[in-house]
């Protein structure tokens, strides 16, 4: 090639390089202020940003408020670049490959990350103690090629980055690791709070419990995989959620095991396999405890935790597993005994457990009986009573007709005494004594409840206080007399409990004559049909009232002391009615046929009624009758004398036999 060729062609290249060289120079102009008085957004991001330019244009700008506007578009970017990141990450696992690429030039220098802060903030103490440097002498950032990073600048990529990585990789002990060592280094004293770090490390370890806890209960607290998570929480600083955390376990896998576990009906067999299994779980349960947790002040936790545990799920503890089998409980408690003697090493005393045992069998007296008095409730409804009541007066007591309902409770009552003879212990003589009580007096109150809720008939009632009758005289002495026997002591609420079943009674008589005395006056006896007119024969409504009343005497089959008492009731009803139709004279004629009509009523009933009764009956006519006339104002002489009215009622009941 000649000499003046090759000239031509360096003057070619040199114009080519001052085209390029033009063409920089405009990329690289850094943006002016708008004519508004803001600034341009730089582009920090760009390939093309040079530091020394901008720096050099900042200085000349006079407003503070643009070099704020700038710092602020700068954090901005920020924040968008890293929220890019990760979604880039969480919507295309394919980036995984290439961020494990990223990860491996970057890990050296983030698994010491920790370790580096106490440095790092050494070298900015020291720098503080520099003068302010020139622009000019600030050394240029070091450049990395984008790909490397996700197509991202290497100063954005943060820590909360890679710990994000590894969770989403699974590298679960990895990543609880980084956080751990973060923690550390931040309980250094030469660490200064970093906002940002704080915030990510509970933020981070929040979400660690969460999960962890989440995987816990779905693993076994005592294999290798599980102690290791208990581990991993107490390294994050959760030790006292951990310990709630495994009791709540430990808790659900024995309830598990115990479940697992089927009563057949060898009760002895059955209280020492679930014993067993309880005390093995207790001293597992223990034993990894204390290899987890090294706190001695979790001690007292762990202890009443099992004495808990014990408490409530030792088979003694349920009473539902000894129903009729009360004769084998002071045996199980014997086999209990044995089968926890391993937890003595514990700190679990079984003397501390067991002298508590008056309770728990009192606890197991109380839900039988309860049984038991709601048995004989369902008994007394099926009742219909029907029984025979014929010649009642003259039997003797031990003859007296039993209904279904008494029968069944009397072997309720036998039943409960077998069963405290069974528990007894001298702890208990007096909670034995009142459901004792409460037991035999369940039968009468039940009665009583029946008798409030329907409208029996009179055979019923009379039927109901009969065996009532037996209950008084006839099983309470029984059981007072076993009672005595099992405890070598007298029933203390004898007294008591024979006064409520008369009380009882009573009220249930007075029951009876009121329902009838009611009914009797009302429908028998209306006022206003009522005539009072002569002394010749008697009113046709008041002879209804008088058959009535002697069709419900001769119903009244009740033992003759019980007989005596309904009848002493029952006149005390009649007179209230005489009484009553009393307000229907008016005059001297009215009260002669109010005196003949009564007395006919009381000679009529003379048989029926007991002595003491009719005494009373006459004496209360004659009484009300006397103020009646007081009231009215009517002379005595005036009114027929005794002995006519006499001559009168007997002329009269003569007529009626007759017809």
């Amino acid at each position: 090639m000649k000499k003046g060729e090759k000239e031509k062609e360096k003057d070619k290249e040199k114009e080519k390089e001052k085209k390029h060289s033009k063409k920089d120079e405009k990329h690289q102009t850094p943006p002016s202020p708008s004519p508004a008085g803001g600034a341009g957004r730089i582009n920090f991001a760009s390939e093309d940003f040079n530091a020394e330019v901008v720096a050099k244009q900042i200085c000349e700008m006079s407003n503070a408020e643009v070099i704020k506007k700038q710092i602020e578009g700068f954090d901005n970017i920020r924040a968008q670049v890293n929220s890019n990141i990760v979604g880039i990450l969480e919507k295309d696992s394919s980036l995984f490959v290439s961020l494990s690429q990223c990860i491996s030039l970057f890990e050296r220098e983030f698994l010491e990350f920790p370790q580096r802060i106490a440095e790092i903030q050494k070298l900015v103490d020291e720098a503080r103690a520099f003068p302010i440097p020139k622009f000019a002498e600030v050394p240029k950032l070091p450049r990395v090629k984008n790909s490397e990073i996700l197509d991202q600048p290497a100063t954005l990529v943060d820590a909360h980055l890679i710990y994000d990585s590894l969770v989403k990789q699974h590298r679960i002990s990895e990543s609880v690791d980084l956080v751990v060592n973060v923690i550390k280094s931040t309980c250094l004293s030469s660490y200064k709070p970093i906002k940002q770090l704080d915030e990510w490390i509970q933020r981070t370890r929040k979400s660690l419990l969460k999960d962890i806890t989440g995987r816990l209960k779905t693993m076994s607290i005592s294999s290798e995989e599980g102690q290791h998570e208990f581990m991993q929480l107490v390294q994050l600083g959760y030790e006292t959620e951990s310990v709630q955390l495994y009791i709540q376990l430990a808790t659900q896998t024995i309830e598990e095991k115990l479940n697992s576990i089927q009563n057949t009906g060898q009760l002895l067999q059955f209280v020492r396999e679930s014993t067993e299994i309880l005390c093995n779980e207790l001293v597992e349960k223990a034993s990894i405890f204390l290899k987890l947790f090294h706190n001695s002040h979790f001690l007292p936790t762990l202890l009443v935790w099992m004495n808990q545990i014990i408490d409530t799920k030792l088979p003694i503890a349920h009473p539902q597993n000894f129903s009729g089998n009360y004769n084998l409980v002071k045996d199980s408690v014997v086999i209990m005994r044995k089968e926890l003697k391993p937890l003595e090493y514990l700190g679990i005393s079984t003397l501390n457990i067991f002298d508590t045992l008056p309770k728990r069998f009192i606890v197991l007296l109380s839900t039988s009986a309860h049984q038991h008095m709601k048995d004989i409730s369902e008994a007394i409804k099926a009742d219909d009573m029907d029984i025979n009541m014929d010649g009642i007066k003259k039997l003797q007591l031990q003859n007296f007709p039993l209904s279904s309902s008494f029968e069944h409770f009397r072997s309720h009552v036998i039943q409960f005494l077998q069963e405290m003879r069974s528990l007894y212990v001298p702890e208990m003589f007096y909670d034995c004594s009142k459901l004792l009580k409460d037991l035999v007096l369940a039968y009468s109150i039940g009665c009583k409840e029946l008798l409030i809720e329907s409208t029996p008939s009179i055979f019923k009632f009379c039927a109901i206080l009969v065996q009532l009758v037996c209950v008084e005289y006839l099983l309470l002495p029984e059981t007072l007399k076993e009672f005595t026997d099992i405890t070598k002591y007298d029933f203390p609420d004898e007294q008591l409990a024979t006064n409520e079943c008369r009380k009882i009674m009573n009220s249930i008589n007075q029951m009876l004559v009121q329902t009838f005395a009611s009914l009797w006056s009302e429908q028998c006896l209306p006022l206003h049909q009522l005539q009072f007119e002569g002394i010749d024969d008697l009113d046709p409504t008041f002879a209804g009232g008088i058959e009535a009343m002697t069709q419900f005497l001769d119903m009244l089959n009740l033992p003759q002391n019980l007989f005596n008492e309904t009848a002493d009731l029952l006149v005390d009803a009649i007179l209230d009615v005489v009484e009553k139709t009393g307000s229907l004279i008016k005059d001297v004629k009215q009260l002669n046929s109010f005196d003949f009509h009564w007395e006919y009523f009381s000679k009529l009933l003379l048989q029926q009624l007991p002595r003491s009764a009719n005494e009373k009956l006459k004496a209360g006519i004659q009484s009300i009758s006397n103020q009646i006339g007081a009231d009215q104002g009517i002379d005595d002489k005036e009114r027929e004398t005794f002995r006519n009215i006499t001559l009168a009622v007997k002329k009269c009941m003569k007529m009626h036999s007759e017809q």
